[in-house]
C-alpha cells in the first residue's frame, strides 16, 4: 500500500481518539474548572463541530 494510506489512517485515528480522551476526563475536567459535567460535554460537541467545518473546507 502507498505511504499516504498509512498516514491517512494515522491522522483519522488521532483525530477520533482525541474526542474519546476528553470524554474519559470529563469528571476531572469539570472538577478542575468548577463547571458541570454537561458543560464539559459541550467541549466535545464544539470539537466535533470544528472537525466537521475544518474537514469541509480542507476537502
Amino acid at each position: 500500500m502507498p505511504l499516504a494510506i498509512y498516514v491517512l489512517g494515522l491522522m483519522i485515528f488521532s483525530m477520533t481518539t482525541s474526542e474519546f480522551m476528553v470524554a474519559g476526563m470529563m469528571p476531572s475536567l469539570s472538577r478542575d474548572f468548577g463547571v458541570s459535567i454537561s458543560a464539559v460535554g459541550y467541549l466535545i460537541s464544539a470539537y466535533a463541530a470544528g472537525m466537521i467545518i475544518g474537514d469541509r473546507f480542507l476537502l
